[in-house]
C-alpha cells in the first residue's frame, strides 16, 4: 500500500470514528431531575421523555391534602387496577394485559395526574400531563 493510501485510510478511519461519537452524543437521555410546576404533585415516573419497558410502573405523588386519578393515554385508570405502594400519597399503575389500558405498545405515550384538594370537589381538580416512550 502507498503512503498515500494508507494517509487516506487513516483520514476516512478518523473521520469515520468522530461521526460515531458525534451521532452518540446526539440521543441523550433527560435523566435530571422532573420539574414540576405544581406543589401538590410530590413526583412522578418515569421521568418525562425517558425510555421505560411495557411493564414499568406509572406513577404520580401527591400532597397528602389532594386526592386523585391517574389517566394513561387519555383513558381514566379505575381505582382496583391502581397498584399498591409503598408511599401514602402516591396513584400508580402497571399496565398488563388484563388491565383496561391492555400492554401498552412500543412508541410514545402519555400520563395525566389530575388532582384537587381532599375538601373541595373533582370540578376543581387541576392536572399534570408527562409523556415516555415504551421500548
Amino acid at each position: 500500500m502507498t503512503l498515500r493510501a494508507r494517509i487516506v485510510m487513516g483520514v476516512l478511519v478518523i473521520g469515520a470514528l468522530a461521526g460515531l461519537v458525534w451521532s452518540f452524543s446526539l440521543f441523550k437521555e433527560d435523566t435530571s431531575k422532573p420539574v414540576v410546576r405544581d406543589s401538590a404533585i410530590r413526583g412522578f415516573q418515569p421521568v418525562n421523555g425517558s425510555h421505560v419497558l411495557r411493564q414499568s410502573l406509572i406513577a404520580y405523588e401527591l400532597d397528602p391534602s389532594y386526592n386523585g386519578v391517574l389517566f394513561v393515554d387519555g383513558t381514566e385508570i379505575p381505582p382496583e387496577e391502581l397498584e399498591p405502594t409503598a408511599l401514602t400519597n402516591q396513584i400508580g399503575y402497571v399496565p398488563t394485559k388484563n388491565k383496561i389500558t391492555g400492554v401498552l405498545k412500543s412508541g410514545q405515550h402519555t400520563a395525566t395526574a389530575e388532582f384537587w384538594p381532599k375538601d373541595k370537589t373533582r370540578s376543581d381538580s387541576r392536572s399534570f400531563t408527562w409523556s415516555f416512550f415504551v421500548t
